[in-house]
């Protein structure tokens, strides 16, 4: 689990994700032009998201350096539904150089085990569809399709995002 000294390493691997989605899907990411605007904005979403009930940060480290981590929330189902909460995994990122070692598995692991400690039945993410090794990744995990997110800009502003 994250303490207080995994931020500057979090908002570091959170900026390389940020530019990661941005180079394969700009639509919906905001186009922060600094690093310093980037924290700006990433610590108190971060904080914020902390602070909710049932959610954590569990990170990943090699050599005493943070390589990967992931944000995890529990949440209800709407009440149409039937059936225990999700383990929502919000984020995930492992550093480039250390994919495919199984770091990802072991933070997916981490995030299943939270989840049913909490009750949750199922977990559940979001993923750009352009991003084919995170879709390979999550394909391997046993994560099946189930449903679809779509998006449409709505303010005027050019293109879809």
């Amino acid at each position: 689990m994250a303490t207080a000294r995994d931020a500057a390493p979090l908002t570091e691997l959170a900026w390389d994700l940020l530019n990661y989605h941005a180079g394969l899907t700009p639509e919906g990411t905001v186009p922060l032009q600094t690093y310093g605007e980037f924290e700006a904005v990433w610590a108190p979403y971060l904080h914020d998201f902390l602070l909710e009930p049932d959610s954590e940060a569990m990170v990943a480290e090699l050599n005493g350096r943070l390589v990967g981590y992931s944000l995890l929330a529990l949440r209800d189902r709407p009440p149409i539904f039937v059936g225990p909460p999700d383990v929502i995994i919000a984020e995930l990122l492992v550093a480039p150089e250390h994919r495919r070692a199984g770091i990802g598995a072991a933070l997916m692991a981490a995030a299943y085990e939270w989840g049913r400690k909490r009750g949750a039945g199922y977990a559940r993410l979001h993923v750009y569809e352009a991003n084919a090794d995170a879709m390979g990744f999550y394909e391997h995990e046993g994560f099946i399709p189930h449903e679809r997110v779509l998006l449409k800009r709505i303010d005027g502003g050019d293109g879809n995002g």
